[in-house]
């Protein structure tokens, strides 16, 4: 592939297509910034802003270090800006990918083809009712904090955090949701602008991609595996192989841009270190 045929039809993009990826995108980091702002809100330093600034910088390194090595960053974060205690802050990632997996497996659900429509609504009703049960769990607490047993304690800390951040958990939910849609959304329609592809076509390219995001093997900034899988589902269209894997780069640079541009500026916008008062 040549980087020619990659950004050109980029800038051949109409403005409206630029502005809507642009403001729909920044408005999925508001979105889950608001609910990590929500689930912490006892926290006097954690301010919607820098909130959507830890969210922003995850987001950017997540998309960037291979392995998934920067979900540590979410932690590390969230400790810097607003002193959250790490078990805390890890409880909320484990929970957000949980809801994240609930989100994109019932859009699979909803656009996977072939797929007769009562097996769709089984699956559909499996997911919601892991999802309830997980819920229910997830706000009861153990007794094992005064146990003898240090993992007892551990896990005793790690479950009383989970249950304090679900207390009122349809908030974080339905910011979940409204932020997933809206990002394959973004991306299903740049798949229809540059491929022509129909909008189910173009969420199941984009939920292909999710899906490799979780291979063990991955390489710099998702490079290969995010095309590779794209262009597997626009192949089973009729799409040339290369000219698939064309498409998908070309999507993958808007995404990649977009992380790193929000993440530098909110940077620029908001110091990520707080500057410590020194009496005298």
């Amino acid at each position: 592939m040549s980087w020619a045929g990659i950004y050109e039809p980029l800038l051949a993009l109409p403005a409206a297509v630029w502005l809507l990826v642009v403001i729909g995108l920044l408005s999925t980091y508001v979105l889950r910034g608001w609910r990590v702002a929500y689930e912490f809100r006892d926290y006097e330093k954690l301010t919607l802003l820098r909130a959507i600034q830890v969210v922003m910088w995850h987001n950017a390194t997540l998309n960037v270090l291979p392995f998934r090595s920067g979900e540590i960053v979410f932690p590390l974060l969230l400790r810097q800006v607003a002193d959250i205690p790490v078990v805390n802050s890890v409880t909320s990632l484990v929970y957000l990918r949980f809801q994240d997996a609930c989100t994109v497996l019932m859009i699979g659900i909803a656009f996977w083809p072939n797929i007769d429509l009562s097996l769709r609504l089984l699956l559909a009703l499996l997911l919601v009712a892991a999802a309830v049960l997980f819920q229910k769990w997830a706000k009861s607490t153990t007794s094992w904090q005064d146990s003898a047993s240090s993992l007892k304690r551990k896990l005793a800390s790690w479950r009383e955090a989970l249950a304090r951040g679900n207390q009122r958990a349809g908030l974080s939910w339905l910011l979940t949701i409204s932020n997933w849609i809206i990002k394959i959304s973004i991306q299903a329609i740049l798949y229809g602008y540059l491929l022509h592809l129909s909008f189910s076509i173009g969420v199941l390219c984009t939920l292909s991609t999710e899906l490799a995001a979780f291979l063990p093997i991955q390489g710099l900034a998702g490079i290969g595996t995010f095309e590779a899988s794209s262009a597997v589902v626009m192949r089973a269209e009729g799409v040339p192989w290369m000219e698939a894997l064309q498409v998908a780069a070309q999507v993958h640079v808007m995404m990649l841009a977009s992380s790193l541009l929000w993440a530098f500026v909110s940077m620029f916008a908001l110091p990520l270190t707080q500057q410590k008062k020194v009496s005298v």
